[in-house]
Protein backbone atom coordinates (compact mmCIF):
# COMPACT_ATOMS: atom_id res chain seq x y z
CA UNK A 1 0.00 0.00 0.00
CA UNK A 2 2.32 2.88 -1.41
CA UNK A 3 2.01 6.36 0.20
CA UNK A 4 1.19 5.23 3.13
CA UNK A 5 3.11 7.37 6.33
CA UNK A 6 2.35 6.90 9.89
CA UNK A 7 1.44 9.84 11.43
CA UNK A 8 0.50 11.50 14.83
CA UNK A 9 -3.21 12.62 14.65
CA UNK A 10 -5.00 14.87 16.06
CA UNK A 11 -8.36 15.66 16.96
CA UNK A 12 -10.52 18.67 15.53
CA UNK A 13 -12.99 20.10 18.26
CA UNK A 14 -15.70 21.50 16.60
CA UNK A 15 -18.43 23.79 19.04
CA UNK A 16 -21.70 23.63 17.69
CA UNK A 17 -23.94 26.24 18.90
CA UNK A 18 -27.93 25.77 18.88
CA UNK A 19 -29.76 28.95 18.53
CA UNK A 20 -33.18 28.95 17.63
CA UNK A 21 -33.62 25.53 17.08
CA UNK A 22 -30.72 26.76 13.72
CA UNK A 23 -27.26 25.24 13.89
CA UNK A 24 -24.86 27.89 13.39
CA UNK A 25 -21.64 27.48 11.52
CA UNK A 26 -18.99 25.24 13.68
CA UNK A 27 -15.92 27.15 15.40
CA UNK A 28 -12.88 25.36 15.15
CA UNK A 29 -9.86 25.70 17.40
CA UNK A 30 -6.88 24.21 15.44
CA UNK A 31 -4.89 21.58 17.64
CA UNK A 32 -0.95 22.01 16.99
CA UNK A 33 0.24 20.98 13.50
CA UNK A 34 1.10 17.59 13.53
CA UNK A 35 5.14 16.96 13.79
CA UNK A 36 4.52 13.84 11.56
CA UNK A 37 2.19 13.69 8.31
CA UNK A 38 0.44 10.72 7.05
CA UNK A 39 -0.28 10.86 3.08
CA UNK A 40 -3.41 9.16 1.69
CA UNK A 41 -5.43 8.65 -1.65
CA UNK A 42 -9.07 9.73 -1.54
CA UNK A 43 -11.33 8.03 -4.52
CA UNK A 44 -14.29 9.62 -4.72
CA UNK A 45 -17.24 7.97 -7.18
CA UNK A 46 -17.61 9.34 -10.04
CA UNK A 47 -16.12 12.38 -11.88
CA UNK A 48 -16.02 15.36 -10.02
CA UNK A 49 -19.66 17.38 -8.95
CA UNK A 50 -21.98 19.07 -6.34
CA UNK A 51 -21.69 15.62 -4.46
CA UNK A 52 -18.07 16.21 -3.55
CA UNK A 53 -17.97 19.78 -2.39
CA UNK A 54 -17.58 18.59 1.49
CA UNK A 55 -13.97 16.90 0.34
CA UNK A 56 -12.48 19.88 -0.72
CA UNK A 57 -13.71 22.18 1.93
CA UNK A 58 -11.89 19.82 4.17
CA UNK A 59 -9.36 20.37 1.89
CA UNK A 60 -8.79 23.27 1.54
CA UNK A 61 -9.67 24.60 5.30
CA UNK A 62 -6.76 22.58 6.46
CA UNK A 63 -9.59 20.21 8.35
CA UNK A 64 -7.43 16.86 6.91
CA UNK A 65 -4.26 18.63 7.63
CA UNK A 66 -5.18 19.69 11.34
CA UNK A 67 -6.11 15.98 11.57
CA UNK A 68 -2.28 14.82 10.50
CA UNK A 69 -3.33 13.96 7.24
CA UNK A 70 -2.28 15.16 3.42
CA UNK A 71 -5.12 14.08 1.51
CA UNK A 72 -5.11 13.70 -2.64
CA UNK A 73 -8.42 13.25 -3.63
CA UNK A 74 -8.99 11.64 -7.24
CA UNK A 75 -12.22 10.65 -9.15
CA UNK A 76 -14.00 7.47 -9.49
CA UNK A 77 -15.00 5.33 -12.40
CA UNK A 78 -18.53 4.16 -10.48
CA UNK A 79 -19.21 3.45 -7.05
CA UNK A 80 -18.36 -0.21 -7.68
CA UNK A 81 -15.06 0.67 -9.02
CA UNK A 82 -14.12 2.36 -6.19
CA UNK A 83 -15.14 -0.11 -3.61
CA UNK A 84 -12.86 -2.65 -5.67
CA UNK A 85 -10.02 -0.33 -5.62
CA UNK A 86 -10.71 -0.28 -1.49
CA UNK A 87 -10.93 -3.57 -1.30
CA UNK A 88 -7.72 -4.22 -3.45
CA UNK A 89 -6.25 -2.02 -1.43
CA UNK A 90 -5.28 0.55 -4.52
CA UNK A 91 -6.31 2.88 -2.41
CA UNK A 92 -6.90 3.20 1.37
CA UNK A 93 -10.56 5.18 1.71
CA UNK A 94 -13.03 6.21 -0.91
CA UNK A 95 -16.37 6.91 -1.32
CA UNK A 96 -18.47 3.89 -2.91
CA UNK A 97 -22.19 2.89 -2.02
CA UNK A 98 -23.48 0.10 0.14
CA UNK A 99 -24.75 -2.13 -2.30
CA UNK A 100 -21.34 -2.85 -3.71
CA UNK A 101 -19.48 -2.64 -0.13
CA UNK A 102 -21.70 -5.47 0.92
CA UNK A 103 -21.40 -7.65 -2.37
CA UNK A 104 -17.68 -7.38 -2.54
CA UNK A 105 -17.95 -8.29 0.90
CA UNK A 106 -19.93 -11.29 0.45
CA UNK A 107 -17.54 -12.40 -2.54
CA UNK A 108 -14.53 -12.38 -0.50
CA UNK A 109 -13.18 -9.08 -0.78
CA UNK A 110 -14.51 -7.10 2.16
CA UNK A 111 -14.19 -3.51 2.78
CA UNK A 112 -15.34 -1.65 6.43
CA UNK A 113 -18.15 1.29 5.83
CA UNK A 114 -17.20 3.47 8.43
CA UNK A 115 -19.85 5.89 7.83
CA UNK A 116 -22.89 6.87 5.83
CA UNK A 117 -22.79 9.96 4.01
CA UNK A 118 -26.00 9.77 1.94
CA UNK A 119 -28.47 8.15 4.04
CA UNK A 120 -31.09 8.02 0.87
CA UNK A 121 -29.75 6.78 -2.09
CA UNK A 122 -29.56 9.25 -4.97
CA UNK A 123 -30.05 6.60 -7.69
CA UNK A 124 -32.54 6.75 -10.41
CA UNK A 125 -33.46 6.36 -14.05
CA UNK A 126 -34.22 8.97 -16.35
CA UNK A 127 -35.64 8.59 -19.62
CA UNK A 128 -37.46 10.88 -22.56
CA UNK A 129 -40.76 12.17 -22.24
CA UNK A 130 -42.12 10.50 -25.67
CA UNK A 131 -40.75 6.72 -24.45
CA UNK A 132 -44.00 6.22 -22.80
CA UNK A 133 -41.15 5.08 -19.59
CA UNK A 134 -42.79 6.58 -16.86
CA UNK A 135 -42.58 3.26 -14.23
CA UNK A 136 -39.65 1.22 -13.81
CA UNK A 137 -41.73 -1.42 -14.96
CA UNK A 138 -41.94 -0.39 -18.62
CA UNK A 139 -37.94 -0.49 -18.76
CA UNK A 140 -38.77 -4.34 -19.67
CA UNK A 141 -37.19 -4.95 -23.40
CA UNK A 142 -35.75 -1.99 -23.36
CA UNK A 143 -31.92 -0.29 -23.77
CA UNK A 144 -30.12 1.82 -20.66
CA UNK A 145 -27.04 3.01 -21.13
CA UNK A 146 -24.10 2.81 -18.24
CA UNK A 147 -20.01 1.96 -17.67
CA UNK A 148 -20.01 -1.86 -16.07
CA UNK A 149 -18.87 0.15 -13.02
CA UNK A 150 -21.94 2.33 -12.86
CA UNK A 151 -23.40 1.93 -9.13
CA UNK A 152 -26.85 2.49 -10.29
CA UNK A 153 -26.50 -0.42 -13.02
CA UNK A 154 -25.13 -2.43 -10.32
CA UNK A 155 -28.14 -1.93 -7.92
CA UNK A 156 -30.41 -2.49 -11.05
CA UNK A 157 -31.88 -6.19 -9.59
CA UNK A 158 -32.88 -4.50 -6.29
CA UNK A 159 -34.94 -2.39 -8.37
CA UNK A 160 -36.46 -5.25 -10.58
CA UNK A 161 -37.14 -7.07 -7.90
CA UNK A 162 -39.01 -4.29 -6.29
CA UNK A 163 -41.34 -2.93 -9.66
CA UNK A 164 -41.66 -7.07 -10.45
CA UNK A 165 -40.05 -7.41 -13.66
CA UNK A 166 -36.79 -9.94 -14.42
CA UNK A 167 -33.58 -7.72 -14.20
CA UNK A 168 -32.25 -9.64 -17.46
CA UNK A 169 -35.20 -8.19 -19.49
CA UNK A 170 -33.39 -4.76 -19.32
CA UNK A 171 -30.29 -4.95 -22.20
CA UNK A 172 -27.39 -2.77 -21.08
CA UNK A 173 -24.86 -0.90 -23.60
CA UNK A 174 -21.74 0.08 -22.49
CA UNK A 175 -20.96 3.59 -22.65
CA UNK A 176 -18.34 5.57 -20.68
CA UNK A 177 -19.81 7.90 -17.75
CA UNK A 178 -19.63 11.10 -19.51
CA UNK A 179 -21.58 9.39 -22.66
CA UNK A 180 -24.88 8.49 -20.62
CA UNK A 181 -26.36 11.79 -20.85
CA UNK A 182 -25.81 12.27 -24.81
CA UNK A 183 -26.63 8.84 -25.03
CA UNK A 184 -30.27 9.31 -23.83
CA UNK A 185 -30.99 12.50 -25.69
CA UNK A 186 -29.55 11.45 -29.21
CA UNK A 187 -32.43 8.71 -28.52
CA UNK A 188 -29.66 5.59 -28.44
CA UNK A 189 -30.41 4.14 -26.01
CA UNK A 190 -34.01 4.12 -23.67
CA UNK A 191 -32.90 5.24 -20.44
CA UNK A 192 -29.83 5.65 -18.24
CA UNK A 193 -29.37 5.57 -14.25
CA UNK A 194 -27.66 8.80 -13.27
CA UNK A 195 -28.11 10.40 -9.39
CA UNK A 196 -31.08 12.65 -9.87
CA UNK A 197 -28.76 15.53 -8.32
CA UNK A 198 -27.85 15.44 -12.34
CA UNK A 199 -31.10 16.47 -13.31
CA UNK A 200 -30.37 20.02 -14.29
CA UNK A 201 -27.56 18.58 -16.58
CA UNK A 202 -30.23 16.55 -17.99
CA UNK A 203 -32.89 19.17 -18.73
CA UNK A 204 -30.27 21.05 -20.24
CA UNK A 205 -28.90 18.60 -22.53
CA UNK A 206 -32.68 17.15 -23.36
CA UNK A 207 -34.27 20.25 -24.22
CA UNK A 208 -35.92 20.81 -20.92
CA UNK A 209 -37.38 19.63 -17.78
CA UNK A 210 -40.39 18.80 -19.29
CA UNK A 211 -39.23 16.39 -21.74
CA UNK A 212 -37.50 14.32 -18.79
CA UNK A 213 -39.07 12.15 -16.47
CA UNK A 214 -36.66 10.95 -13.39
CA UNK A 215 -37.63 7.86 -11.53
CA UNK A 216 -36.11 8.10 -7.68
CA UNK A 217 -35.24 4.16 -6.59
CA UNK A 218 -36.56 4.64 -3.39
CA UNK A 219 -39.99 5.67 -4.42
CA UNK A 220 -40.44 2.29 -5.81
CA UNK A 221 -39.15 0.55 -3.05
CA UNK A 222 -35.66 0.24 -3.07
CA UNK A 223 -35.38 2.27 0.55
CA UNK A 224 -31.56 1.23 1.27
CA UNK A 225 -28.40 3.14 2.18
CA UNK A 226 -26.66 4.78 -0.31
CA UNK A 227 -23.22 5.85 -0.58
CA UNK A 228 -20.76 5.34 1.91
CA UNK A 229 -17.16 5.93 3.01
CA UNK A 230 -15.31 2.51 3.13
CA UNK A 231 -11.54 2.05 4.03
CA UNK A 232 -9.27 -0.74 3.39
CA UNK A 233 -9.59 -3.40 6.18
CA UNK A 234 -5.82 -3.86 6.24
CA UNK A 235 -5.21 -0.18 6.47
CA UNK A 236 -7.89 0.70 8.74
CA UNK A 237 -5.95 -2.32 11.48
CA UNK A 238 -2.70 -0.75 10.69
CA UNK A 239 -4.08 3.19 10.70
CA UNK A 240 -7.52 3.53 12.97
CA UNK A 241 -6.41 7.27 13.78
CA UNK A 242 -6.07 8.57 10.22
CA UNK A 243 -9.69 6.80 9.76
CA UNK A 244 -10.99 8.67 12.53
CA UNK A 245 -9.11 11.91 11.92
CA UNK A 246 -10.25 11.87 8.08
CA UNK A 247 -13.81 11.14 9.03
CA UNK A 248 -13.27 13.88 12.07
CA UNK A 249 -12.57 16.64 9.17
CA UNK A 250 -14.67 15.64 6.35
CA UNK A 251 -18.22 15.72 8.59
CA UNK A 252 -16.82 19.05 10.12
CA UNK A 253 -16.80 20.26 6.12
CA UNK A 254 -20.15 18.55 5.62
CA UNK A 255 -21.83 20.42 8.18
CA UNK A 256 -20.31 23.93 6.93
CA UNK A 257 -21.10 23.07 3.09
CA UNK A 258 -24.58 22.55 4.16
CA UNK A 259 -24.70 25.71 6.05
CA UNK A 260 -22.34 27.53 3.15
CA UNK A 261 -23.26 26.04 0.12
CA UNK A 262 -21.98 28.96 -2.47
CA UNK A 263 -18.92 29.51 -0.58
CA UNK A 264 -18.61 25.80 -0.90
CA UNK A 265 -19.05 25.43 -4.49
CA UNK A 266 -16.30 28.38 -4.76
CA UNK A 267 -13.99 26.85 -2.95
CA UNK A 268 -14.33 23.16 -4.83
CA UNK A 269 -14.06 25.17 -8.07
CA UNK A 270 -10.56 26.44 -6.99
CA UNK A 271 -9.61 22.97 -7.56
CA UNK A 272 -12.05 22.06 -10.43
CA UNK A 273 -12.33 24.93 -12.11
CA UNK A 274 -14.07 23.19 -15.15
CA UNK A 275 -17.49 22.98 -13.00
CA UNK A 276 -20.36 24.97 -14.02
CA UNK A 277 -21.26 26.72 -10.36
CA UNK A 278 -25.38 26.52 -10.95
CA UNK A 279 -25.03 22.92 -12.04
CA UNK A 280 -22.75 22.25 -8.89
CA UNK A 281 -24.83 24.07 -7.01
CA UNK A 282 -27.90 21.91 -7.56
CA UNK A 283 -25.86 19.24 -7.55
CA UNK A 284 -25.17 19.65 -3.79
CA UNK A 285 -28.68 21.06 -2.70
CA UNK A 286 -29.83 18.02 -3.95
CA UNK A 287 -27.76 15.58 -2.07
CA UNK A 288 -28.50 17.62 0.93
CA UNK A 289 -31.85 16.14 1.00
CA UNK A 290 -30.51 12.48 0.81
CA UNK A 291 -29.24 13.41 4.68
CA UNK A 292 -32.32 14.75 5.49
CA UNK A 293 -33.77 11.62 7.14
CA UNK A 294 -34.91 11.35 10.54
CA UNK A 295 -32.01 8.86 10.90
CA UNK A 296 -29.66 11.37 10.59
CA UNK A 297 -31.64 13.97 11.63
CA UNK A 298 -31.98 12.30 15.51
CA UNK A 299 -28.39 11.41 15.34
CA UNK A 300 -25.52 12.82 13.79
CA UNK A 301 -24.19 13.33 10.13
CA UNK A 302 -22.83 9.69 9.10
CA UNK A 303 -24.95 7.74 11.53
CA UNK A 304 -24.93 3.99 10.58
CA UNK A 305 -28.45 2.09 11.44
CA UNK A 306 -28.49 -1.46 12.43
CA UNK A 307 -31.55 -1.88 11.12
CA UNK A 308 -31.20 0.37 8.20
CA UNK A 309 -27.94 -1.59 7.40
CA UNK A 310 -29.67 -5.20 7.83
CA UNK A 311 -32.29 -4.12 5.63
CA UNK A 312 -29.86 -3.42 2.82
CA UNK A 313 -27.93 -6.63 3.97
CA UNK A 314 -30.73 -8.84 3.05
CA UNK A 315 -31.93 -6.43 -0.18
CA UNK A 316 -28.76 -7.42 -1.65
CA UNK A 317 -28.20 -10.90 -0.30
CA UNK A 318 -31.84 -11.92 -1.70
CA UNK A 319 -31.34 -9.86 -5.46
CA UNK A 320 -27.66 -11.15 -6.13
CA UNK A 321 -28.51 -14.63 -4.08
CA UNK A 322 -25.02 -14.03 -2.11
CA UNK A 323 -24.66 -15.20 1.92
CA UNK A 324 -26.08 -12.19 3.79
CA UNK A 325 -23.16 -10.84 5.81
CA UNK A 326 -23.10 -10.04 9.62
CA UNK A 327 -23.02 -5.66 9.72
CA UNK A 328 -20.26 -6.27 12.18
CA UNK A 329 -18.19 -8.01 8.79
CA UNK A 330 -18.59 -4.94 6.35
CA UNK A 331 -19.37 -1.95 9.70
CA UNK A 332 -17.07 -0.15 11.63
CA UNK A 333 -18.94 2.44 13.75
CA UNK A 334 -16.73 3.12 16.32
CA UNK A 335 -14.36 5.63 14.24
CA UNK A 336 -17.33 8.56 13.35
CA UNK A 337 -17.71 11.42 15.42
CA UNK A 338 -21.15 11.72 17.34
CA UNK A 339 -20.13 15.79 17.04
CA UNK A 340 -21.43 16.76 13.95
CA UNK A 341 -25.68 17.37 13.62
CA UNK A 342 -27.70 17.79 10.54
CA UNK A 343 -28.16 21.64 10.40
CA UNK A 344 -31.80 22.82 9.97
CA UNK A 345 -32.04 24.27 6.16
CA UNK A 346 -34.87 24.28 3.83
CA UNK A 347 -33.36 24.36 0.43
CA UNK A 348 -35.67 24.52 -2.97
CA UNK A 349 -36.05 21.20 -4.36
CA UNK A 350 -37.23 19.55 -7.70
CA UNK A 351 -40.84 18.38 -8.15
CA UNK A 352 -40.19 14.85 -8.10
CA UNK A 353 -38.20 14.34 -5.09
CA UNK A 354 -41.48 15.97 -3.21
CA UNK A 355 -43.87 12.91 -1.65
Amino acid sequence: MKGWQIGALTAVVAVVFFIAGVISAPIVNPPPKPKQVLDITFAVNWVFDGEHVPFFVALDKGYYAQNGLNVKIVRGFGGADTVKRVATGEVPIGMGDAVSSILSTARGLPVKIVAVFFDRAPFAFHTLKESGIDHPSKLAGKTAAAPPGDVQRAAWPLLAKAVGIDPNSLTWVNVEAAAKIVSLCERKVDATPFFYDAVETLWRACGGKDNVITMPYWKYGVDIYGMVIVVNPDFLAKYPDAVRGFLNATFLATQWAILNPDEGIEIMRKYQPQLDPTLTKSQWIIEITTMQTDRIKNNYLGYIDENQMLKTIKAVSEAYNVPEVKVADVVARDLLPTTYKLPEVNYPVPEFLKP
